[in-house]
């Protein structure tokens, strides 16, 4: 008598069927002639080649700065006779020019930054020194910069106390006039008259 066997379940053949597919699958990325791509072959060039390569980029960035160069001088370029000269802002004037002028906008800024003496740039860096103490070593670059500049704005404009007690040579001149038609002109109210005699006195028309 022949045994009889179970069909197996639907579930159970695609577990089986899936396993075999992804063994397959495992195989062929194992198999290094398929799926690896050949690395491609880097251009080597000669000497010569380097070297050309270079000249041209060289003329192009001469041509470049060239055409700039035209287009700033094609603008005109103020003078001390010209009556804008008194008052340009450089800095204005570069920042409104850097689309138009990018390579001299940069170079600009470069130069105008620069100390004509090495004095006021050391004043700075001692002044900073000051500010930038152990006990305030948690500010910012732009807090350091905003009290420089704060105490420049202070330092120029501080307080003189003995500004207004310091006599000038007009006030320290002699009055060649008799004090006693001084004090009478002050009793009498004519002080126009006080004031012309003196004015007179120190040769000044009234």
């Amino acid at each position: 008598m022949r045994p009889v066997t179970a069909p197996a379940s639907q579930a159970a053949q695609a577990l089986t069927s899936g396993f075999a597919r992804f063994n397959a699958l495992a195989k062929s990325l194992s198999d290094p002639d398929i799926g690896s791509p050949s690395p491609a072959t880097p251009t080597v060039q000669s000497d010569e080649e380097r070297a050309e390569a270079e000249c041209r980029a060289v003329i192009e960035d001469e041509r470049i700065i060239d055409d700039e160069l035209t287009l700033y001088e094609a603008e005109g370029i103020l003078d001390e006779s010209n009556p804008e000269f008194k008052n340009l802002d450089l800095v204005h004037f570069w920042e409104s020019h850097q689309y138009c002028l990018p390579y001299m906008f940069r170079v600009a800024f470069d130069v105008l930054p620069v100390q004509a003496s090495a004095v006021p740039c050391e004043r700075v860096f001692s002044s900073s020194e000051e500010t930038d103490t152990i006990r305030r070593s948690s500010l910012s670059l732009k807090m350091i910069e905003m009290l420089q500049i704060l105490k420049f704005i202070y330092r120029q404009d501080r307080i003189k106390f003995c500004g207004d007690l310091v006599a000038t040579e007009r006030e320290l001149s002699v009055i060649d006039v008799d004090p006693e038609v001084i004090d009478s002109l002050l009793a009498a109210g004519k002080f126009e008259e006080v004031e012309a005699l003196i004015n007179s006195s120190w040769g000044e028309s009234e």
